[in-house]
């Protein structure tokens, strides 16, 4: 495998409009022990500008994904390690562990629910609870239109639900911005679809309630009581796994490791610290 191919394995795919964690360990030099760092695997999305999905988008898929992880791993030479995977992450996380769980000693799924079908439930719910009634039939409209792309639309997205639901802080970390400025739209509808509503693309289908017992790695499950994944579902995976805990941060959204900052870390590091 060859240094571009690596360097895009190990940072996972970038999802626009909701990048989902481009940069979410930036500060983990400041937080995560140093000790650490070199056995555990994090899964992230990729600065865009590395990618070129329009050329090949057939290999953007997840199983493709999985076995590039596991390339990685090879590559690195880990074994008996943490992996880590955040939002899209998560589920390559799950996919990993179902796949090569005898090569991790830990498994940390944080903000990413064990099934598309539930995401959708949450996201319906949440679209109806945090906007005003106009903007809802406005976004409602505009859905009917498969007017995704419109400036209406996107600042609906941008100004009333992504700071409730992807990102708290006020104003929005630096990394987080760089995200979104650097999101690609070709990549979100490849594997996500054409908002964060509607899921078409080639994760439409995926779930793995049914499969998460086979998951025996101690595990770690995060939620946040404002993400766009119900927190609930975070709790439930945890019960599914024979050796796993969760936490869910009280003052938090899906980029929690921001927002409610100190209560993340504090306890993934407890948690990181038993293994």
């Amino acid at each position: 495998m060859d240094q571009a191919a690596r360097q895009r394995v190990h940072k996972g795919v970038a999802t626009p409009r909701r990048p989902r964690l481009q940069s979410r360990v930036s500060r983990s030099d400041g937080v995560l022990p140093a000790r650490r760092r070199h056995r555990d695997l994090l899964l992230r999305p990729a600065r865009l500008q590395q990618l070129r999905p329009a050329r090949r988008p057939l290999l953007w898929t997840l199983a493709r994904y999985t076995e590039e992880v596991e390339e990685v791993r090879r590559g690195l030479g880990l074994d008996h390690f943490v992996l880590y995977g955040h939002s899209w992450g998560g589920i390559l996380a799950i996919e990993y562990a179902l796949n090569y769980q005898q090569h991790l000693k830990g498994l940390v799924i944080s903000n990413m629910t064990a099934g598309t079908q539930s995401y959708l439930k949450r996201t319906a719910r949440l679209k109806h609870q945090l906007l005003s009634p106009a903007s809802l039939r406005t976004l409602e409209a505009l859905e009917a239109k498969n007017a995704y792309d419109s400036p209406e639309y996107e600042k609906i997205m941008m100004t009333e639900l992504y700071p409730q639901m992807i990102c708290r802080t006020k104003p929005w970390p630096e990394p987080v911005d760089r995200a979104f400025r650097h999101s690609n739209q070709k990549i979100y509808i490849q594997m996500q679809g054409v908002s964060e509503f509607v899921v078409t693309g080639n994760l439409k289908d995926w779930e793995r309630w049914d499969r998460l017992h086979e998951i025996k790695t101690k595990a770690l499950t995060i939620g946040a009581r404002y993400d766009e994944m119900d927190p609930e579902d975070m709790r439930k995976m945890a019960t599914l796994m024979p050796n796993a805990t969760s936490f869910i941060c009280p003052n938090g959204s899906h980029l929690c490791m921001w927002d409610d900052q100190a209560f993340y870390f504090k306890n993934l590091l407890s948690y990181l610290q038993t293994l």
